[in-house]
């Protein structure tokens, strides 16, 4: 799995104690959360920061391709 997808998803977990996307089909779990129903973002902890991550839905929220918003 992508190191950005391992990342989010483990954070989440910690954090909220659940995990954001359900494991149960065939896609791996980098794909389900670059294709899930919501959006999702992360980004460094720079003073302004910058998106490291953003599923499609993020995109689409965004109006920016993926090398626009990463």
């Amino acid at each position: 799995m992508p190191i950005e997808a391992r990342l989010i998803l483990d954070s989440y977990q910690h954090f909220l104690g659940k995990s954001c996307i359900e494991l149960t089909s065939s896609k791996t779990a980098a794909q389900m959360l670059y294709e899930a129903p919501f959006a999702v973002v992360a980004h460094d902890s720079c003073a302004d920061p910058i998106f490291a991550y953003a599923n499609r839905m993020a995109q689409n929220a965004f109006e920016m391709n993926w090398a626009e918003i990463t």
